[in-house]
């Protein structure tokens, strides 16, 4: 995570978010992977995990994929809002 010119105030609190998301995870991972394993037994559990991973990595592509296209069918849109505001200043 990265913070580009934060107040004072507000230093330091998306990461410490991230931190906290991070330990809920880990205190509830292992028990949901045991109720999976308990539920669906061992095959079931690495099957679930496989496609799972299998889906995230489809939806990237797909999400890759559709970014792509936008960015190929309006090609006067500007890359970054920097290059507009110059243009805005001069016209008013």
């Amino acid at each position: 995570m990265l913070q580009t010119e934060p107040e004072p105030e507000m230093r330091g609190r998306v990461p410490g978010v991230g931190r906290s998301a991070g330990t809920g995870r880990q205190l509830a991972g292992p028990p949901l992977l045991g109720l999976l394993v308990e539920f669906a037994g061992a095959r079931g559990a690495l099957v679930s995990g496989g496609l799972l991973i299998a889906g995230v990595i489809f939806a990237g592509g797909l999400r890759g994929r559709v970014l792509a296209r936008g960015t190929a069918r309006s090609p006067a849109q500007p890359a970054t809002p920097q290059m507009v505001l110059p243009a805005l200043s001069q016209a008013a």
